[in-house]
C-alpha cells in the first residue's frame, strides 16, 4: 500500500512533535536540577553555614572524607582559601547526582548538625 502525501506530512509532524517533547523534557530536568540545587544550598547554608570542614562535608554528602578529597582534587566541589569546603558548591555537585545518590545526600544532611 502506497503512502499518500498527507501521511508523509503527518509522519513529519509527529517526528517534529517528538523532538520538541524531548527538548522540553530536557529543559524541565535542568530546571528541576537547578531548583533542587538552590533549595539544598539555602537549607544547608542555614544549617551548617557557608563553609564546613571536609569531615562535615563527607557527612552531609553521605560519603567518606576520601571521596570529598577526591572531589576537591577533581575540582567538582570548591574550597575556601583556608581549605574548608564551600557548602553551595556541594549542593551544586549533589544536584548533578542520580536520584538514588540524592536520597543518600538528603539523608546525610537531615541527620542534623554534623
Amino acid at each position: 500500500m502506497e503512502a499518500r502525501p498527507n501521511e508523509y506530512a503527518m509522519d513529519e509532524l509527529i517526528r517534529s512533535m517528538q523532538v520538541t517533547l524531548i527538548k522540553l523534557q530536557k529543559a524541565n530536568d535542568e530546571w528541576a536540577r537547578r531548583r533542587w540545587s538552590q533549595n539544598a544550598a539555602v537549607a544547608w547554608t542555614e544549617q551548617y553555614g557557608e563553609i564546613v570542614t571536609k569531615t562535615t562535608a563527607a557527612k552531609i554528602l553521605g560519603c567518606s572524607p576520601t571521596t570529598v578529597y577526591k572531589l576537591i582534587e577533581e575540582k567538582q566541589i570548591k574550597t575556601a582559601p583556608d581549605g574548608r569546603v564551600l557548602v553551595r558548591s556541594m549542593a551544586e555537585w549533589a544536584s548533578c547526582q542520580s536520584p538514588n545518590r540524592k536520597a543518600k545526600v538528603q539523608k546525610g544532611a537531615a541527620s542534623g548538625k554534623a
